[in-house]
């Protein structure tokens, strides 16, 4: 792949997240459900200067805060290297997460100092939200049929890959195209469960009127219910993506990458419409709520956004606002989930590290009685002397494309469509003046291989080591 394209598509991956957080959290500076970034204060108090200040400030910091990363971001096109480029890309993306929740967090934490001071506290929502009246009403949620297509159409590419696979027997391509499938055909599976889950929480309670919580939860639900169908779509016409560029094995993997693109493009452009549509009808119903009993949970949530309340039995709850759900942090599975995620945020930039390893170690061809042995911080290859049918050593490396493994600035490694030969076994270093090309052939059929070395004595060496055996 061009390295600029690489580039593009790195820097729009780890950049969207900052406007999407970034839009998200300072959407917070407008009240919604008694809340105003992160903290309950009753609508009668919100237009005091004291609040105003507060509010104004904080969007001013956010505003400041998204400049200063979005500049920052733009670094990714100055770094040469494939491995150092993600590294900084994964680094950056964590920062700019920390920075937002840090502004976020401090303003919130400005909210509440405040409120202590005034006295804005109402009811706790403990037992009160959960036993209204407003329970007992019927809110009807979407019938499951609705996603009988997308689950149908989702498998077809499951099935027919199978079918590939026991009538032609399954290489490496096939068995990645199926597994890939698979998991996207779960995942359709997994939607109407996670809706039907996700429907049964409960209702979005702000005070004692039972008409204001129906409507919060209708508007909720509706959303819910296209976002769902609207995910399960998606990933099944993503399915058949896949299997199809599969299917053209020259430009699978190109094929693949615009496909994704394209597919998480689309389902976080529906994500931010739904959560921005709930976000402004909640806004818009939560100006009508003046009741003096209105419920205060903010003790439940740490930083505003993290909720934790040992005497809530569930595990899954309503966001505090938006469409979302969030795991309860008193539970062990809220605090397994948030180890999880902790470590995963941290292997970003440990992933780069271990591609710098990858891209900066020599590759070295070592030779034994038999063999020839490829070596890239592991063995990568063992080529019998035996099965060597033809070899040459080529200076300029034909139009490719990666199937699967590494395609770097400096490391070429796995498999590739080699124009002209088909799928070959690579590991070389692409700027490199030599690469040797061997074609073997056992009982499993014939094997290309094409293999480089950073220094070009050890080209000759292994050539000549090939001439030796052979007579």
């Amino acid at each position: 792949m061009d390295n600029l394209v690489f580039k593009i598509i790195m820097f729009v991956c780890s950049y969207m997240t900052l406007p999407i957080m970034y839009g998200m959290l300072r959407n917070e500076a407008k009240p919604k459900k008694n809340l105003l970034i992160g903290t309950t204060i009753p609508l009668w108090e919100r237009d005091t200067k004291e609040v105003k200040d507060i509010v104004k400030e904080y969007k001013k910091n956010m505003d400041i805060s998204f400049l200063v990363l979005t500049l920052l971001s733009f670094a990714i096109f100055f770094f040469k290297y494939t491995s150092v480029l993600f590294f900084y890309a994964m680094a950056w993306l964590i920062a700019a997460m920390a920075v937002v929740f840090i502004v976020y967090i401090k303003y919130r934490n400005k909210l509440m100092k405040l409120k202590k001071e005034k006295g804005w506290n109402g009811y706790s929502v403990n037992k009160v939200a959960v036993d209204t009246k407003a329970a007992a009403a019927e809110i009807k949620i979407l019938n499951m049929k609705w996603f009988i297509a997308p689950t149908v159409l989702s498998f077809l590419p499951v099935a027919l890959g199978a079918g590939d696979i026991i009538i032609r027997g399954g290489d490496i391509i096939s068995i990645v195209s199926v597994s890939i499938c698979a998991m996207m055909f779960l995942m359709v599976l997994l939607c109407p469960l996670f809706y039907h889950f996700i429907n049964r929480q409960k209702k979005d309670a702000i005070n004692m009127d039972v008409s204001i919580t129906n409507l919060l939860t209708r508007v909720r639900r509706y959303n819910q219910t296209k976002m769902w169908l609207v995910c399960a779509w998606l990933t099944a016409v993503y399915n058949i993506a896949v299997y199809v560029f599969m299917k053209l094995e020259f430009y699978s993997g190109l094929g693949f990458i615009i496909a994704s693109v394209a597919y998480a493009v689309l389902l976080m452009y529906f994500a931010i419409r739904c959560e921005f549509a709930v976000r402004k009808s909640q806004q818009k119903i939560s100006e009508t709520a003046v009741d003096e009993k209105y419920f205060d949970d903010d003790d439940k949530w740490i930083g505003g956004m993290f909720y934790y309340n040992p005497h809530d039995c569930h595990n899954v709850v309503n966001a505090r606002i938006g469409i979302g759900t969030t795991m309860n942090m008193a539970k062990p599975a809220g605090k397994i989930l948030m180890g999880f995620t902790v470590l995963c945020l941290l292997a970003m930039p440990v992933l780069g590290i271990w591609l710098m390893m990858e891209e900066f170690t020599p590759i070295k061809i070592e030779t034994t009685e038999n063999s020839i042995q490829v070596v890239h911080l592991v063995k990568e290859y063992e080529i019998p002397l035996e099965d060597i049918v033809s070899y040459d050593v080529i200076e300029n490396l034909p139009s490719m494309n990666k199937v699967v493994g590494t395609n770097m600035d400096k490391l070429y490694k796995g498999v590739f469509n080699v124009e002209g030969y088909g799928n070959c076994n690579l590991c070389l270093d692409p700027t490199g003046d030599k690469f040797i090309f061997i074609t073997t052939e056992d009982k499993e059929g014939e094997k290309v291989y094409i293999i480089g070395a950073d220094d070009d004595a050890v080209i000759d060496n292994t050539l000549n080591f090939i001439e030796e055996a052979e007579k």
